[in-house]
């Protein structure tokens, strides 16, 4: 009480206020800093480049579990379709035909989610800024970068989680399809997935304990981390899948009056789908959750308990 707790200087023009900040350093006491302005928009301007690169990062995961769900989707499809491949090999269709095909319609999913996407995301924004007006005090501002990487990446999705089909499409074999039936999925194959996906994991909580710069920290998890982790929950979710109806089916089953084993009969005998749609579902929910989180907490603990005065008065 009583004491001031911030001075501001205004220099004359032409004076450098770097040579003014060095002079004075020495002479000031403990605890007291003295910084050019350059100095404390530069903090701002660090956050903001970090504002960029996390709305990259939750970019980028939601775009992965796009893929793994378009993944699925049409990887089913493919199996369903296997005779219908054949009869188009078999009447001359070559392989590289049926690959373009399934990224053809990957393509046009993604086309169809950024038209869609885009527009209603942008709507909500703009609901939200208007909802909360009084608190943000801002207009609305769209960055066009923003809106073309949404577009691109829904694209981009599209292709990626149709790259899969497209390689089980080209691997058709006429003769083979003709005369489809279900196969068992290995345990072999299951169990390789649970050790890729543990490893994914595992690499993700060691780049957070091993490493002990704060930067090497960072870089490790944006471009091995956080892939690493994405990878690896997609993965572990298809024996997680098969241990939770291992656990669950007898109760559920009973509980809606199905046949003993026909729910855990379903889901065994596709397992993958089943698995990498969950596992889809989840980190989309957990992403929402993040932002959701993320954006109340800034909200309010950050910008409902600033107080700024209705007027200034200076001298």
């Amino acid at each position: 009480v009583g004491r001031f707790s911030e001075i501001t200087l205004v220099l004359r023009e032409g004076a450098d206020a770097e040579a003014l900040v060095e002079a004075r350093k020495p002479t000031l006491p403990e605890g007291v800093i003295i910084q050019t302005t350059e100095k404390v928009t530069s903090g701002l301007d660090r956050n903001m480049r970090a504002n960029r690169i996390g709305f990259v990062i939750a970019l980028t995961m939601a775009f992965i579990a796009a893929s793994f769900i378009i993944m699925t989707g049409m990887s089913t499809g493919v199996t369903e379709r296997q005779r219908e491949l054949a009869i188009l090999r078999c009447i001359g269709a070559d392989r590289r035909q049926l690959a373009a095909s399934q990224i053809m319609v990957g393509g046009i999913i993604g086309v169809l989610g950024s038209v869609i996407g885009v527009p209603l995301g942008a709507a909500a924004a703009a609901v939200m800024v208007l909802r909360y007006k009084d608190t943000l005090g801002a207009d609305l501002n769209i960055e066009a970068w923003r809106l073309a990487s949404a577009a691109v990446g829904a694209v981009g999705a599209g292709v990626l989680g149709a790259a899969y089909p497209a390689w089980l499409a080209s691997r058709v074999p006429p003769l083979a399809a003709l005369s489809a039936r279900a196969q068992k999925p290995r345990i072999r194959t299951i169990g390789v997935l649970a050790a890729v996906g543990l490893f994914g994991i595992a690499l993700h909580l060691a780049i957070f304990t091993l490493p002990l710069d704060g930067r090497v920290v960072f870089w490790s998890y944006v471009t091995f981390g956080l892939p690493a982790l994405m990878l690896g929950y997609f993965l572990v979710s298809v024996p997680a899948m098969l241990a939770v109806v291992r656990m669950l089916s007898g109760g559920i089953s009973r509980l809606m009056g199905l046949p003993g084993a026909m729910l855990a009969q379903t889901v065994r005998a596709t397992p993958f789908r089943f698995g990498f749609t969950s596992g889809a579902l989840m980190a989309g929910l957990a992403l929402m959750v993040a932002i959701w989180t993320q954006g109340g907490g800034f909200v309010r603990d950050w910008l409902e308990k600033i107080e700024f005065p209705d007027a200034f008065v200076v001298g």
